[in-house]
């Protein structure tokens, strides 16, 4: 098993929907999901393959959240492993291989 940290801080206030993770394996089609209303750093264990990670949901209104993958990846994430994002849907798209 590898471990993958997602770490996202919400500031300006709460999220007004909670901010969901879904971790896909390209291969296996197996997933994970997580949410959560507040910020959160999460680790997650998975087995060794591609990925997709998407994550979504709202920024407080004037907010902005900051999200950062990090893990022992053999190719990836795609693109940019840190974003920031102050649009009202978040919505980002991760590639990765572990």
């Amino acid at each position: 098993m590898k471990t993958i940290k997602v770490k996202v801080r919400i500031s300006g206030g709460l999220a007004p929907v909670p901010i969901k993770v879904e971790i896909k394996n390209v291969d296996t089609r197996e997933e994970i999901e997580y949410e959560s209303p507040t910020s959160f750093n999460q680790d997650f264990n998975i087995e060794s393959g591609r990925y997709t990670l998407q994550l979504f949901g709202m920024n407080p209104i004037n907010g902005k959240t900051e999200i950062e993958v990090s893990g022992s990846f053999t190719r990836g994430p795609f693109h940019n492993a840190k974003r920031v994002t102050a649009k009202p849907f978040i919505t980002e798209l991760f590639y990765f291989e572990i």
